[in-house]
C-alpha cells in the first residue's frame, strides 16, 4: 500500500500539519514523467506497429493524443511540452539514438534516454 500525504492526515487526526520534503516531491514528479513518457512512446510504437501490417487507427487515436498533448502542453508549457512530444514521437525516426538537444544558453546536451530528457527539460528555465 503507498502512503500518501492525505493517507497520513486522516490518520494523524485533525490539527496536524504535514509537510512533504522536496526529495520526495522531486522523486514523485521525476516517476510520473517516466512513466508517461515511456507510455506515450510505447503508443507510439504500437502505432507504427499497426500502420506496418495495413491497420490504420490513427483516425481512432488522433483526438485522445490532441487531449494528452494539450495537457503536456499545460502542464510543462509549449517549449518544454513540444521537446517532450518530439521525444515520444521522433526518437525512432531518425538514425541516432543520440540527440544533441541545445538549451536556452547554446549548450548541447545529449539525450540518449527517458531520464537524461528528464534532466535536461528540469535545466531548461
Amino acid at each position: 500500500m503507498d502512503i500518501h500525504l492525505s493517507n497520513l492526515k486522516t490518520i494523524a487526526g485533525k490539527g496536524v500539519t504535514l509537510i512533504e520534503n522536496p526529495k520526495s516531491v522531486k522523486k514523485r514528479d521525476k516517476k510520473f514523467f517516466v512513466t508517461m513518457v515511456e507510455l506515450l512512446s510505447q503508443l507510439d510504437d504500437r502505432t507504427s506497429e499497426l500502420l506496418s501490417i495495413g491497420i490504420d487507427p490513427i483516425k481512432y487515436e488522433d483526438p485522445f493524443f490532441q487531449i494528452i498533448e494539450s495537457l503536456i502542453v499545460k502542464h510543462y508549457g509549449s517549449l518544454k511540452g513540444g521537446i517532450i512530444l518530439w521525444w515520444c514521437g521522433e526518437r525512432k525516426a531518425l538514425d541516432s539514438k543520440f540527440y544533441n538537444l541545445i538549451d536556452e544558453s547554446g549548450k548541447g546536451t545529449i539525450v540518449s534516454n527517458v531520464n537524461q530528457l528528464y534532466n535536461f527539460l528540469n535545466k531548461m528555465k
